[in-house]
């Protein structure tokens, strides 16, 4: 098999964001993590750049990590 191009991992992680509930933004320069946090806004997910503020968004909300009970 061979590698996959930038292109093709970027369009195979814009297949499954739709079935995140969030996105957690790590730190660092990515053109393609920049697209997909644009397009996670785009579709109203929540946007995280740290795991605190994750947790703290789902504890806020009576939840641990989302939809996973």
């Amino acid at each position: 098999e061979r590698p996959r191009t930038h292109a093709e991992w970027l369009a195979h992680d814009m297949e499954w964001l739709p079935m995140c509930d969030c996105l957690l933004r790590l730190p660092g320069m990515s053109k393609g993590a920049d697209q997909e946090v644009e397009a996670a806004r785009q579709d109203g997910m929540p946007v995280f750049t740290s795991i605190p503020s994750l947790v703290g968004h789902y504890r806020e909300r009576g939840e641990e990590w989302g939809r996973l009970k």
